[in-house]
This record gives C-alpha cells, sequence and structure tokens, in this order.
C-alpha cells in the first residue's frame, strides 16, 4: 500500500530528474503544509536521487512556512544539507513579520538562493519597482553582502498582469546587484 507521502515524493522525484536532464542545479519548492515532519520525510526520501542527480531541492519562504524560522525548522529536521537547502524570498518573511536579519539567521547554512522583489506593502503584495514599495531592500542588500549564492529579481507579472514589463524592472535590479555585490 502507498504512503501518504508517495505521490508527492514521486512527483518531486521527476522534477529532480527533468531538472538533471536540463543541467539545472535546483528545484524550488513550495512548502505544502506546516507538518514539518512530513515534509523532513520527503526530502529525506529523495536525498539518493538528489546526490545521484547533482541536483538540490530547495524550500522557498512561501505558503504554509513563509518565514526563515518555519524553513529552518524544516530543513533542520530533514538533516539532509547536501540535498536541501532554502530559497529566501525577501517578501514573504518580512510580510509576516519577520526581520530580515531574523530570516537570515534562521536560515543560516540552508540559505542556497535569494529572490528579490519589492512590493506596494506587506498586505498588498502587487510587485512594484525596486524602492517603490515597502520590502527592506537595502536591509537585506547590506545583510547579504558576501552571499556566494544566487539572487535574481522575481516578477510576477502572469499573476499580476497590470504591473509593468520586467525590461522596464531590470535596471533596478541590476542597479541593486550592483549596489550589494561590491
Amino acid at each position: 500500500m502507498a504512503g501518504p507521502d508517495e505521490p508527492v515524493v514521486r512527483a518531486l522525484r521527476e522534477d529532480l530528474l527533468l531538472a538533471a536532464d536540463l543541467g539545472a542545479p535546483a528545484v524550488r519548492v513550495f512548502p505544502g503544509g506546516q507538518d514539518v515532519e512530513a515534509g523532513a520525510r520527503r526530502l529525506r526520501a529523495v536525498a539518493g536521487l538528489c546526490a545521484e542527480s547533482g541536483v538540490r531541492v530547495l524550500v522557498e519562504t512561501h505558503d504554509a512556512m513563509p518565514t526563515g524560522a518555519a524553513v529552518g525548522r524544516l530543513l533542520d529536521a530533514a538533516g539532509v544539507p547536501e540535498a536541501a537547502g532554502a530559497l529566501w524570498d525577501v517578501l514573504h518573511p518580512w510580510r509576516h513579520g519577520e526581520e530580515p536579519a531574523r530570516t537570515l539567521e534562521a536560515l543560516g547554512e540552508h540559505l542556497a538562493y535569494v529572490q528579490v522583489k519589492d512590493a506596494i506593502s506587506a498586505t498588498d503584495t502587487t510587485p512594484v519597482p525596486m524602492w517603490e514599495g515597502g520590502v527592506p531592500l537595502d536591509e537585506c542588500g547590506d545583510l547579504l553582502r558576501g552571499f556566494g549564492g544566487w539572487v535574481s529579481l522575481e516578477w510576477e507579472r502572469t499573476w499580476y498582469p497590470q504591473v509593468a514589463p520586467v525590461e522596464e524592472i531590470l535596471p533596478g535590479a541590476r542597479e541593486w546587484v550592483a549596489r550589494f555585490s561590491a
């Protein structure tokens, strides 16, 4: 009989194999619930495939685990740092009241990837050009000086079709990277 994790693990295995075929270093996942042990079991279930394929699972600060504290607990419980890491979406921990320094501390050695973006406010997540919203971008940038992982702009025009095209946003993202990568 199949266990409760089997459909999730099967889908994650398929995503990992596709990523390996494409040469991608990681697969991003959103935590599907607040059950840390279930999430840890699922990450441990794919750890061998991650080692074989060279592809990691990156759990984003999102959905049911929007803070660094929540994702950090999950990754600590899984205990497979070679297979799983954290993706810090700077919007979600902040809008849930977690200060950027606390997010970074909670994610610690798990941090592998950072998504930057700005939004109108903690309650209105409509994307806006960098420094036109409420996300503490300068504080995040200062904290990330020396970070050796990936940093990217996330621009969600698919979900917010009224916002400017990404071509208009890229100069601000480029400026953010230049400001904080030195």
